[in-house]
């Protein structure tokens, strides 16, 4: 059994789906792995509740460039404790993985989630040194069959494989309440869509203003006061409720008192969504999500199976799906029901990252 060091700037405490990728990740292999993250204000209390042994070393330099220097010089001090590197993120850890390997000779792993392979492509020198670290891996892994194919064709590449976010096979209920909650749960930066969703919802309620319906948003980020703005303009300040804090506790909360999650995502060229993990909690309570029609997005959600996917920017669209799930309980019920059934056998850890052991 090999010793895999797992390195990485995006960590739990750290909120996103990278990190909760990563820790499930962490958990499956924690007999054979270990882990180097970022610091955290809060990580102490955190660590000490994992199961698989986790380091906190700063891997950036604060002023020194290239940043990513302080890496290869981690990986080297640590060489006699690892057989193989596996690091999240082609730049900059990627290339710190392969200068490592000049060195050590030990081979190293990349998981990569698309914006980072897809940022890399708009500069001459980050398409070389990304190529450099992509095609010197040991193995490529994707978090989507879209993207597997976009780097085998952009890098020439033919080591990748697909592993899917994964979830616990855990059956979550949803609890009673009323009216018709709506939920997004993301970073706030405009290509999640939550101005197009709100946009949408003034729209159906200006044609049904008898629906109760309230718009839970969750998350924070650099366009929370725009979308502040937007809702006081709208006059939809008596059904929509921002959660800028939120525990996971409280997000459970949210997710067992929704009806609908709603993320009509932006098809951006560059930060693009390359799967979207949030579809998939959503659907471990029977929740079925509203997406934009996009890939990557359409191996999280399948239209009409276990959600509804429209066309990117289409609001009137979005209107009338959201019209059609709030009025057509059973539709939403079978559509619930199909995604939870879905989370549970293809997305569980056993389906995702058993494949991924014959190389760790």
């Amino acid at each position: 059994m090999l010793r895999t060091l797992l390195t990485t700037i995006d960590f739990p405490p750290k909120k996103g789906g990278i990190a909760r990728y990563l820790d499930r990740f962490a958990t499956y292999f924690a007999d054979r792995l270990f882990v180097i993250a970022s610091p955290f204000d809060t990580e102490e209390s955190s660590d000490d509740q994992r199961i698989y042994k986790i380091e906190r070393e700063k891997l950036l330099f604060d002023y020194f460039r290239p940043r990513w220097v302080r890496t290869i010089l981690l990986l080297l001090k640590k060489r006699k404790k690892y057989d193989q590197i596996l690091v999240s993120h082609v730049l900059p850890l990627g290339t710190a993985a392969r200068i490592t390997k000049i060195f050590t000779k030990k081979p190293y792993i990349v998981i990569i989630h698309g914006m980072d392979v897809r940022l890399a492509k708009k500069s001459r020198i980050k398409k070389m040194l990304c190529k450099n670290a992509l095609v010197n891996a040991k193995l490529v892994i994707t978090n989507s069959s879209a993207l597997k194919k976009e780097v085998e064709r952009d890098f020439n590449l033919s080591s990748a494989v697909v592993s899917y976010p994964c979830f616990e096979k855990e059956d979550l209920i949803k609890k009673e309440h009323q009216g018709i909650n709506l939920l997004t749960v993301s970073r706030l930066v405009s290509r999640k869509g939550h101005l197009r969703t709100l946009q949408a919802l003034d729209r159906l309620l200006k044609e049904k203003p008898e629906l109760a319906i309230t718009y839970h948003i969750v998350g924070s980020g650099p366009e929370l006061q725009r979308i502040q703005k937007e809702v006081y303009e709208r006059k939809l300040d008596g059904h929509v409720v921002f959660h800028n804090k939120c525990s996971d506790k409280e997000l459970k909360e949210l997710y067992a008192c929704s009806d609908i999650f709603v993320m009509p995502v932006q098809d951006h060229p560059t930060d693009k969504e390359g799967f979207g993990m949030v579809y998939q909690e959503a659907a471990q309570y029977g929740i079925p999500s509203i997406a934009t029609k996009m890939s990557g997005v359409d191996e999280a959600v399948l239209h009409l199976e276990t959600g509804i996917l429209i066309a990117d920017g289409d609001i009137n669209a979005l209107k009338d799906v959201l019209c059609k799930l709030i009025e057509d309980g059973a539709l939403r019920d079978k559509l619930g029901r199909n995604a939870q059934k879905r989370v549970k056998t293809v997305f569980s850890p056993e389906a995702q990252l058993e494949p991924l052991k014959k190389f760790l």
